[in-house]
C-alpha cells in the first residue's frame, strides 16, 4: 500500500450492536444472515491502528433497505 493510497472499509452496523450491552447482543439476534462478524466503531478503529494505519474519516450511514433499514459503519484509512 503506497503512502497516498486510501483504504475504504464498509461493514454492517446492526441495531442490536448499537443499542445493546455485550451480554444481551446474542439474546436479541434472531437470525444470522451473510455477515457473521459485527464491529463497533471503537473496535474497528483499534484494528486499523494495530495494522499501522490511521483513520482519515469515519461515518455511520443509514440506508433504506426495503423491509428493514440498514446501517453501515464506514471508515477510510491510510498508512501512518
Amino acid at each position: 500500500m503506497s503512502a497516498d493510497t486510501l483504504l475504504y472499509i464498509d461493514v454492517p452496523y446492526e441495531e442490536h450492536m448499537r443499542h445493546c450491552t455485550p451480554d444481551s447482543v446474542l439474546l436479541k439476534k434472531k437470525h444470522w444472515h451473510e455477515h457473521i462478524n459485527f464491529y463497533s466503531p471503537n473496535f474497528l478503529r483499534t484494528v486499523v491502528e494495530r495494522c499501522d494505519l490511521q483513520v482519515v474519516d469515519e461515518n455511520i450511514l443509514a440506508v433504506a433497505g426495503g423491509e428493514k433499514d440498514i446501517t453501515m459503519l464506514q471508515i477510510i484509512c491510510k498508512r501512518k
